[in-house]
């Protein structure tokens, strides 16, 4: 009975939160599109969601896959063989917005060729895989998506044979592909903004501090200004109730001291209340309150066979997965208090693309670095 009520407020909750939004869902989509042999890594960098266009509900990373393909074939055997030829594709990509990478692999049949010996066939390229589908649905903790910046995404694709009727055979093939990678936000935009508030901004004073700027070009009597902040562009805290200066402009300063627990991005507003009881509310503007350090990573050898090394951007007390493109976590190691460390692989890895998954346990700040074990 009691998991009964459970399910049945969440259904309610579900729906009460749809119907709040008032104007419907609405999206935007950021996209790049990229060409290139089928075999090649790239690097994606799409904007964050603008929190000032409403709340954020779902996201939806996508990646279109068309490939060309063209080979020869000779079979090499003294007997006649049934050959039969296909391509295999692989589409892995990863960031540290994604608590797993994604992994995918297709095969696409391109025929069965009888071929007696010394016999060749050949194809041109043609499209073998026509917009194939990777995607990737978040509807929890979407607040990483949230901000003024770009998330970067590292990509590798694999393009390869995956022919069958005998292991001897004389083969040559030539590919392309093309990728189109996007992001698209989908979000509720159920609030009114304030269109009398000018010029509000909001900037890192010092590690500590941050000082909030805004005008009001008509600033009415009764009015107040209540300062809100946030982490996820979702929930906002009260900072402090403001009342208005009761001039025609109004010129406001306002410093606000952060405490350890807001060293992160933290968003702010206003909500404006008249007199009349009507709210309205500012646009968000986001501060990087982390602490100043480089996020960049040297990551050596690259490509491997045995060991990376890792030149971490301070000393810290470090953690690092390493983590197959099929999202498998295959080892882990702890550096305390350490700059740089060495990662010996304590078992054989495969061929293929890996991801280091560097967390720093003093701060919470978790970054990916991909590399290729050959």
């Amino acid at each position: 009975m009691i998991r009964c009520l459970q399910i049945l407020l969440s259904m309610v909750f579900a729906a009460s939160a749809l119907a709040q939004c008032t104007g419907g869902l609405q999206s935007i989509t950021y996209d790049t599109i990229v060409s290139s042999s089928g075999n090649d890594p790239h690097t994606f960098l799409l904007n964050q969601f603008d929190p000032n266009l409403g709340t954020l509900t779902d996201v939806k990373i996508s990646s279109v896959v068309s490939v060309n393909y063209g080979f020869s074939l000779t079979n090499i055997n003294k007997k006649p063989i049934d050959f039969t030829v296909a391509v295999g594709r692989r589409d892995d990509f990863q960031s540290s917005v994604l608590s797993t990478p994604y992994s995918n692999t297709i095969n696409a049949s391109i025929g069965t060729f009888y071929l007696d010996p010394n016999q060749t066939v050949t194809r041109p390229l043609a499209t073998v895989i026509n917009r194939y589908t990777n995607s990737i649905d978040i509807t929890t903790n979407v607040v990483n998506y949230i901000g003024e910046g770009a998330i970067q995404f590292d990509y590798a694709s694999r393009t390869y044979a995956n022919n069958s009727g005998s292991p001897t055979y004389q083969y040559s093939a030539t590919a392309n592909d093309t990728i189109h990678f996007s992001i698209t936000y989908s979000y509720c935009s159920n609030f009114v903004l304030a269109n009398d508030i000018t010029q509000f901004f909001a900037k890192k004073e010092s590690a500590d501090m941050v000082q909030l700027t805004w005008n009001a070009i008509r600033d009415l009597p009764g009015r107040t200004y209540e300062i809100q902040w946030t982490k996820n562009g979702t929930q906002f805290n009260k900072i402090e109730t403001l009342p208005s200066s009761d001039n025609i402009n109004g010129n406001y300063t306002y410093q606000y001291e952060i405490n350890n627990n807001q060293r992160s991005l933290l968003g702010f507003r206003l909500k404006i209340q008249d007199a009349s009881g009507a709210i309205s509310f500012s646009p968000v503007k986001w501060v990087d309150m982390k602490e100043n350090l480089s996020s960049g990573f040297f990551l050596f050898p690259n490509p491997s066979d045995q060991f990376i090394n890792i030149v971490f951007n301070k000393s810290a007390h470090w953690q690092v997965d390493i983590i197959s493109s099929n999202g498998m976590i295959v080892q882990h190691n702890d550096f305390n208090q350490c700059s740089s460390g060495e990662v010996l692989f304590t078992r054989h890895l495969s061929s293929g693309v890996y991801f280091a998954r560097i967390y720093d346990a003093d701060s919470q700040n978790r970054y990916s670095r991909p590399f290729v074990v050959k």
